[in-house]
């Protein structure tokens, strides 16, 4: 642990993309948030696993 990058007794922390307060967790707003983005971009994903043919269809073209 190093102590120079602890902090203690804080009301707020950033902490991977998120706000964590004493009144809960939030989303940073400073970040950008896309909702559902996994299940979006899944075609695209598809495209890229080994074994798997790269053609380019209508949900790919959407996603």
């Amino acid at each position: 642990v190093d102590i120079t990058k602890c902090e203690f007794d804080v009301k707020r922390v950033e902490y991977l993309g998120l706000v964590v307060t004493t009144e809960g967790t939030r989303i940073d707003p400073k970040k950008r948030f896309i909702y559902g983005f996994s299940t979006i971009t899944s075609p695209l994903t598809t495209l890229t696993k080994k074994g798997v043919e790269f053609k380019i269809d209508s949900k790919a073209r959407q996603a």
